[in-house]
């Protein structure tokens, strides 16, 4: 074989033909050269759009009926309340009671502890409701309405210790009300005194802001404005802060993010403004920390968005705040409350959400705009990886969710259109990095990615099942969140629970009929010291000891 060079090719080749290789060379290189550039980014299709029958509120992914798919709960305005599957076929649908309206984002939790998740909603005019998987009504409370307004969407956790998942809904009465998750009664209801009234538009939230083993729930009013701490045991008031009086601000159709955002493992309070744009963060204790003035330097507000909490801007310690003005930015602050990165885009509402969409260890932030186009945002690089256009002139409301719907191992987002009324599903062609699957990242709210539900359980039946239960749990010993595995061979009613070194029971875990499977729970805020987890099943008992560290 005669290998020719490139000086043979010279003197063989015409000039116009030598210059057109050269140009298709050219050509080729670079457009090698942009595939490699953009193969770190996520690429997306269109799965596929569902045309809703009323305008788009919010909505939530969850495996319902523990098929392996997530279903996912729609709210539109008027109703009816709906349920998709994965493939966007209708499972079920429940028309509203007359005058409601689904104006916030609705819940998914397993409030029962047994293998199938419920739905939780706020009928605004109406009530809180929950229904089984299946649409049945468990429960429904409709001394409590004036809860379910924009930027509302209940909390949920077992917020007094007393092994039952409660539900909490903020009113525009100025009250939070727990109930119980399973019967629906009221457990206890925070009325504020006369001279703390308020009204509360938007979401509470639940976190131990002083890792002290017990949760504190928060909400933030508008009318006047003050961030309201109770205890989460009985309801008391433990500390508040007047933000119309000390920052000239309120909260309109808001709620408190939490995240401990200076590393000092005591949890900051973040909230946004709607009268000066104000980013601020409170220490756990109730006491002012910073703030930040979107509206003096941008001539932005927030209203009906709830702050974002991680670390997306991995040049500067500690974890960062993301917010969406209503005009114009999305906002990105570093723990100290300095500006670290403006983002001028069409502006918005609600919440940005959060995942790592290329692959690269880092987060992304998701922001949906008025103006039908969703951004992808790089806070590393200062960039936007890329975009995507309805093209219907519509206006994306009033988030995305990133989740694995149809188990195919890759991600999808799904982000709605409230001006047209569609849903899209879009499929990732990236692994799922970081599932934001509700409205604040998690049941409880707190806005924090890496603040996972506490005892929400994920089940993994591919996996090859052993002839005997087992009991694992890593990192082990554990400085923070503890991934507790078990595994049944067969059904069974099981506990799960957690025991300290003198045999007190310390927590429930899972309890109640359970199909073969993997399952995993999430285990946090934990004193330092050694404790003993117990799986019971069928009269035989495993135990493993554990060890957290601070």
């Amino acid at each position: 074989m005669t290998c020719v060079g490139q000086g043979a090719i010279n003197s063989i080749v015409p000039r116009k033909e030598r210059i057109l290789i050269v140009y298709l060379r050219f050509s080729v290189l670079l457009t090698l050269v942009l595939l490699v550039s953009s193969s770190s980014f996520a690429q997306y299709s269109v799965g596929w759009i569902y045309d809703s029958p009323d305008t788009i509120n919010g909505f939530a992914i969850g495996d319902l009926d523990n098929d392996g798919y997530k279903e996912i709960v729609l709210y539109n305005l008027r109703g009816p309340l709906i349920v998709l599957n994965h493939d966007k076929s209708v499972r079920w649908t429940i028309q509203a009671p007359p005058g409601a309206e689904l104006r916030g984002s609705p819940g998914i939790a397993n409030l029962d502890q047994d293998s199938t998740l419920e739905v939780i909603v706020e009928w605004y005019g109406y009530g809180v409701c929950v229904y089984d998987w299946d649409s049945t009504l468990v429960w429904c409370d409709t001394t409590v309405f004036g809860t379910g307004d924009y930027g509302s969407a209940p909390a949920i956790a077992d917020v007094n210790n007393d092994d039952t998942v409660d539900v909490l809904v903020a009113d525009y009465l100025g009250h939070i009300t727990c109930f119980n998750g399973q019967t629906g009664s009221i457990v206890w209801q925070y009325v504020p005194a006369p001279s703390d009234s308020d009204i509360f538009l938007g979401h509470a939230t639940i976190e131990d802001l002083d890792h002290d083993g017990a949760y504190e729930v928060l909400a933030y009013g508008a009318d006047p404005g003050m961030v309201h701490c109770v205890n989460g045991e009985d309801g008391s008031l433990e500390w508040l802060y007047n933000v119309w009086v000390n920052n000239n601000d309120y909260g309109f159709g808001t709620g408190p993010g939490v995240g401990d955002i200076d590393g000092d493992s005591l949890e900051e309070v973040i909230i946004v403004g709607y009268s000066s744009g104000n980013i601020i963060a409170l220490e756990e204790n109730g006491f002012f920390k910073w703030e930040y003035t979107a509206g003096d330097f941008y001539g932005d507000y927030f209203q009906f968005t709830s702050p974002s909490i991680a670390d997306v801007d991995t040049s500067s310690p500690g974890l960062e705040v993301v917010a969406c003005g209503e005009t114009d930015n999305v906002y990105v602050i570093s723990n100290s409350g300095a500006e670290q990165w403006v983002h001028a885009y069409d502006g918005g509402e609600w919440q940005p959400s959060l995942s790592d969409l290329d692959e690269d260890g880092r987060f992304e932030i998701i922001a949906a705009s008025w103006f039908d186009t969703l951004f992808v945002l790089d806070a590393d690089s200062r960039t936007t990886e890329w975009t995507f256009s309805t093209g219907d002139n519509g206006f994306l409301w009033p988030y995305a969710l990133i989740d694995d719907i149809d188990n195919d191992n890759l991600a999808e987002l799904i982000v709605g259109d409230w001006a047209t009324q569609k849903l899209y599903m879009l499929d990732l062609e990236c692994a799922l990095n970081g599932a934001w699957p509700t409205f604040m990242h998690n049941n409880r709210r707190t806005g924090h990615p890496d603040d996972l539900p506490v005892g929400i359980e994920e089940v993994n039946s591919s996996r090859p099942l052993p002839n005997h239960f087992s009991l694992t749990a890593y990192p082990n010993p554990c400085h923070g969140l503890l991934a507790v595995e078990y595994t049944l061979p067969h059904s069974s009613a099981i506990s799960l629970l957690i025991y300290d070194v003198a045999g007190r029971k310390i927590r429930t875990l899972h309890s109640g009929q359970r199909k073969p499977g993997t399952y995993t729970a999430r285990v946090q805020k934990l004193t330092s010291g050694v404790y003993f987890l117990k799986l019971a099943a069928e009269g035989s008992a495993t135990t493993l000891k554990i060890v957290m560290t601070q």
